[in-house]
């Protein structure tokens, strides 16, 4: 662990499949604790952390300041480092619809959070990348009025890029580590996924390293798989994916994983073509200096 505290912040994105990643990593705090890692709840955290966001707030936190924020802690240890989710600080469904634009204020709330706590902590932030048909089209389906539903279909397709998303940040942030990682890999990676939010650089945690295959596989083969990765004392990140690929391959229902996308004025056509546009944004974000992109 450094000497300078650490915090890895989950900024998004909605619907990335991340939401388990803080019971999961509390369900580790046995181990975690005397590494020098803690998941504050985040009752204690969200409305003080969306309201920098939201007000753009310029000046760093003191320490004063940042204490009531990890009240969740637990056995009140004073860590190196810190995990805090934040999923919508790019931009939630609203801000979709709102702009008809994907995400281009995405860089002003995690550049207002990381100078909150750049005073006190260096900041690394996580971000979860969705197909963004998949993503407009789950919008659309979630929209509780047909203005908002309206307001995301109007979005222009060819504008649709985690590329664009990434390099705002990254351009606002030049010295603050992004690690990335899609959807569709989040399955195979979710121990790495979780050993970065908990800031290990050693696979340690055997608990609930599984759990990015909950809703994917059926009860009976999510608890094979359990007793399989226990017995197995598998913690090793290629082994699990490894693993984790063949219960997906044979117990995987097919139509869990083919989600049909439907988004007012859109055929199959444009589908393909975002489709596309998100396979090549990823493979040239993970050029970016300072992003890591998890693959398995």
């Amino acid at each position: 662990m450094p000497t300078r505290p650490t915090l890895a912040l989950h900024i998004g994105t909605i619907h990335d499949g991340a939401d388990g990643l803080t019971p999961a990593l509390r369900d580790n705090g046995a181990l975690l604790t005397p590494l020098g890692s803690a998941v504050p709840r985040k009752r204690f955290y969200s409305a003080r952390l969306e309201e920098v966001a939201f007000t753009q707030v310029e000046k760093p936190a003191t320490l004063g300041e940042l204490a009531p924020l990890w009240k969740g802690t637990k056995d009140g240890a004073r860590p190196l480092h810190r995990f805090m989710s934040m999923p919508d600080t790019i931009g939630d469904e609203a801000d979709l619809s709102q702009s008809q634009a994907f995400f281009p204020g995405a860089a002003a709330g995690p550049t207002a959070l990381r100078r909150y706590f750049e005073g006190e902590i260096d900041t690394t932030f996580l971000l979860g990348l969705v197909n963004p048909a998949t993503l407009i089209s789950r919008a659309c389906a979630g929209a509780e009025d047909e203005a908002l539903s309206a307001g995301l279909s109007t979005i222009p397709p060819d504008s649709l890029s985690w590329l664009d998303v990434v390099t705002a940040i990254r351009v606002a942030n030049p010295e603050t580590p992004i690690v990335i990682w899609t959807r569709e890999q989040l399955p195979f990676v979710w121990p790495q996924l979780m050993h970065v939010a908990a800031g290990l650089d050693t696979m340690v945690m055997t608990e609930r390293t599984t759990d990015g295959l909950i809703g994917l596989l059926p009860d009976e083969a999510m608890t094979s798989l359990k007793e399989f990765v226990a017995r197995e004392d598998l913690v090793e990140p290629s082994s699990l994916a490894r693993v984790f690929k063949i219960y997906m391959e044979h117990f995987a229902d097919p139509e869990t994983l083919n989600e049909v996308i439907e988004v007012p004025g859109w055929d199959a056509e444009t589908v393909r073509g975002i489709t596309e546009r998100y396979h090549e944004d990823v493979e040239a974000i993970a050029t970016l200096d300072g992003v890591t992109v998890l693959t398995a």
